[in-house]
């Protein structure tokens, strides 16, 4: 049976009791809401309830303060967001937890387990940190623990993501990004605002840095996007399917190829406008990136394949227009120092935690992807995406066996030998450690 309830005047949380075991009341899931709309579709679904008979759990959803129906004001002013933190969030949740121990009458050795993904993958994490009187233990799926203002490794990631379907589809797409450059710069017959339909021209705006960096921003997204969840869903296309448009010839020149790619933006049903706005306006960033989490996803990463147009700068600037001038380079990257000095970044001392990271994401950079700590380890799943491990549900992951494990890697040699044209008898040596040196020695076979 699901509900969905309002609680303390204005937070809104779901319940799930199908799974419930009320005779021994001692354990209980809670799933944290992170910086969207909480959605009942997770009260049945994902690898969470998969969980929920074996211990028979009950089962809750939080949703995030701020967002949704949980608004404590009617508008979201300067003042009225001071209370957007997330240690106000983490207050929330240890309130939420005493409340349900009272109302469902739970057992005085209850056991929280809490569930996150992603910024809320962080919360869980920062919740058994800071609550253990409360919370008995957490699973935390991609969460960005370290906190950094610029965060350029998440746009090497997607190429790196990029670069695993061959070194020609980085090539081809740098290539595509100075072309563009240099048609900005010089318009002839072929010209951007028409390549990329553009809805102002583009032209009038080469010396506009700002409306330029928003424009090579708008045509990143797309590649961002889809690595981030690369692979996870069979309705959206792969970081595959990027270098299958970029290497088609018969499209045209790299910088048609490029305008290709960035038609797929429509799958994510993020525009409905029939022409690109690239403009610089205030966009709505989150007041939590702005004073506390800062990561803005720049491409000052060494190999710059996306460009240079995407700087701190032009991350900053947003949260001086849409605040206060105080916000500022300086004031953001004290507030991200404050988080990281709260919560303890990669050194964060906490015990019963898990953390699980995709080797495709981009938000791994900034996760606990190695550990010594036995009492929180790390999972890094090979060959996954953002959350991943959220969506797989026991159905889903009959295919995450050893055999196909090892049929992905012989699958991987076989196209390496013929995109580097290698030696007919090329002799591979694979290395591995621990489950994966298992996986090696299996493959010899």
């Amino acid at each position: 049976m699901i509900q969905q309830i309002q609680i303390i005047g204005y937070r809104r949380y779901f319940v799930n009791t199908e799974y419930f075991n009320s005779s021994k009341n001692d354990v209980a899931f809670l799933f944290i809401g992170g910086e969207s709309e909480a959605s009942v579709s997770w009260m049945t679904y994902g690898s969470w309830l998969d969980l929920a008979p074996r211990y028979g759990a009950l089962l809750f959803q939080l949703e995030h303060r701020y967002y949704g129906e949980s608004q404590p004001f009617s508008d979201l002013s300067i003042e009225n967001m001071r209370y957007l933190t997330s240690s106000q969030v983490l207050a929330d949740v240890a309130y939420f937890i005493s409340s349900i121990n009272e109302e469902y009458s739970l057992s005085p050795d209850v056991k929280w387990i809490v569930f996150g993904g992603s910024y809320a993958g962080s919360l869980a994490a920062w919740a058994r940190l800071k609550y253990p009187h409360l919370i008995h233990g957490a699973v935390s799926s991609s969460g960005p623990v370290n906190v950094t203002l610029n965060y350029f490794e998440y746009m090497q990631v997607v190429a790196d993501d990029l670069a695993l379907s061959g070194q020609d589809c980085i090539e081809t797409l740098r290539t595509a990004i100075a072309q563009v450059e240099d048609l900005i710069q010089n318009p002839g017959d072929d010209n951007v605002t028409d390549i990329f339909n553009l809805c102002d021209n583009i032209e009038d705006d080469a010396e506009n840095t700002l409306n330029l960096a928003n424009f090579f921003g708008a045509i990143t997204d797309i590649f961002a996007a889809i690595a981030q969840y690369n692979k996870l869903f069979s309705e959206l296309p792969t970081t595959d399917d990027i270098c299958t448009i970029l290497r088609n010839e018969e499209i045209g020149t790299e910088i048609y190829r490029l305008a290709e790619v960035n038609k797929l933006e429509s799958v994510f049903g993020s525009d409905d406008s029939d022409c690109l706005d690239y403009k610089y306006e205030t966009r709505q960033w989150s007041y939590q990136v702005c004073t506390e989490f800062g990561t803005f996803q720049t491409t000052d990463q060494e190999d710059q394949i996306f460009g240079n147009r995407l700087t701190l700068d032009f991350y900053v600037q947003p949260c001086i227009d849409v605040y206060d001038e105080e916000f500022n380079e300086t004031f953001i990257s004290n507030r991200v120092l404050e988080t990281n000095i709260n919560y303890g970044a990669l050194n964060i001392n906490v015990s019963n935690v898990v953390y699980v990271y995709g080797s495709y994401d981009p938000w791994s950079k900034a996760g606990l992807t190695v550990t010594t700590n036995p009492d929180s380890p790390v999972i890094l799943i090979n060959g996954t995406s953002h959350c991943a491990n959220i969506d797989l549900s026991i159905e889903k992951m009959r295919y995450l066996t050893s055999a196909q494990a090892l049929a992905d890697m012989a699958y991987f040699i076989s196209l390496m030998n013929e995109e580097y044209d290698l030696s007919p008898d090329v002799k591979w040596i694979v290395f591995g450690g621990s489950y994966a040196g298992t996986c090696q020695s299996r493959g010899q076979d």
